[in-house]
């Protein structure tokens, strides 16, 4: 066995481990990635209302997605939503965001009438029983903060995915009403019914799988020594 084969076979080995690894990883396979952003300039897309937040944060408090923030939606009906949020107000007082939801069916629509929402495929997604670590984390002067949501409505207006679905605009877009429960700089906060997320939503192109690119690399690094061999035999 020559050099070329020796390390071709060894990388063949290490792809197979990464797309094993990365295919049990990822039990659904990715339908939809839309880029996050707020629906409007100097906007909030991430809201803690003044009349109940006040105990926790001070003030009405309006942040917006900073930077890359995504929401993905997958084949056995779940969505993600994951990305930093960054009060308008405050640069350093930021939130870890990682939201898992589940598709449910249509009950009732904000802003728009049903055959609308029909018309245009919405699609509904409720808090998900299967979230795992904190929907919220502290970051910046949050640090060590927590907070987990709930659904306000008790189901009457699930979040709403879809074109003009953030209620605000005519963009495709996402909305939901949620409460929250956690820690906010030391201080308990408990079932405080009041706060949303509205959104704008543009199509992304899923990044190719890490298992199928590292494989494609290593294929190309085989042929390439190859070449070289096939240089010195001549």
């Amino acid at each position: 066995m020559n050099f070329a084969q020796s390390l071709f076979g060894t990388a063949i080995a290490g792809a197979i481990v990464v797309v094993s690894s990365a295919s049990s990883a990822l039990a659904a396979n990715l339908t939809h990635s839309w880029d996050v952003t707020s629906h409007k300039s100097n906007d909030h897309a991430f809201t803690f209302f003044k009349k109940s937040a006040v105990r926790a944060f001070g003030d009405d408090v309006d942040f917006q997605f900073h930077e890359a923030c995504t929401l993905n939606e997958y084949d056995d009906g779940t969505a993600r939503l994951v990305g930093t949020i960054v009060n308008q107000k405050n640069d350093d007082q930021r939130w870890d965001v990682d939201i898992l939801f589940t598709s449910t069916e249509m009950n009732q629509t904000k802003g728009r009438s049903e055959s609308f929402a029909i018309a245009n495929n919405w699609r509904f997604y409720e808090l998900s029983e299967e979230q795992s670590g904190h929907m919220l984390t502290g970051l910046g002067e949050y640090e060590g903060s927590y907070l987990n949501l709930y659904d306000r409505s008790n189901g009457k207006f699930p979040g709403q995915l879809g074109l003009a679905a953030n209620d605000k605009n005519s963009n495709m877009g996402f909305s939901f009403w949620f409460g929250y429960s956690g820690l906010v700089n030391g201080q308990t906060v408990t079932n405080i019914n009041d706060g949303d997320i509205n959104v704008n939503l543009a199509a992304s192109i899923p990044e190719p799988s890490l298992g199928l690119l590292s494989l494609a690399v290593l294929t190309g690094s085989f042929k390439l020594l190859k070449r070289k061999e096939e240089k010195r035999e001549v």
